[in-house]
């Protein structure tokens, strides 16, 4: 998970960083939702800075039989720490509301189509759902 949102959060840093590099670490639903979102970001000249921390995740499930028809899938919950992350406009300006959660849970699919071992290169964030409970712990 830790690979996945150093991308992200390159992505939302840089606007050099090609869209392309999401297609290491995401696929499918996530890829799209991702592209666009950043795409958008991008557009508007929003930028972020500072780094997404991931105080905790929780494997929910782990199935590692590859030959089911989209291979080995395994679902984490994922706490993430945005309360060092700003976002600022084309002028510098912080566009972050003072209400934002600074921290909150995902469940995050991930898929690995080729079966490889758990959580290398060959695992692939294919969906993210916002779990309503109660936000963890700083990092």
């Amino acid at each position: 998970m830790h690979k996945y949102f150093a991308v992200v959060d390159e992505l939302r840093q840089d606007p050099a960083v090609p869209l392309g590099r999401l297609k290491a670490v995401a696929l499918g639903g996530q890829l799209t939702a991702q592209q666009v979102f950043t795409r958008n970001q991008r557009k508007a000249g929003n930028r972020q800075v500072g780094d997404t921390r991931l105080p905790e995740v929780v494997v929910q499930q782990l199935n590692t039989d590859d030959s089911a028809p989209d291979g080995a899938v395994a679902q984490l919950d994922v706490c993430w720490d945005v309360s060092t992350v700003d976002v600022l406009d084309r002028h510098g300006k912080s566009i972050v509301t003072p209400d934002r959660s600074e921290r909150g849970w995902t469940r995050y699919t991930l898929t690995n189509p080729r079966g490889e071992a758990p959580f290398d290169d060959g695992w692939f964030v294919s969906n993210g759902e916002d779990l309503e409970k109660a936000p963890c712990s700083a990092a």
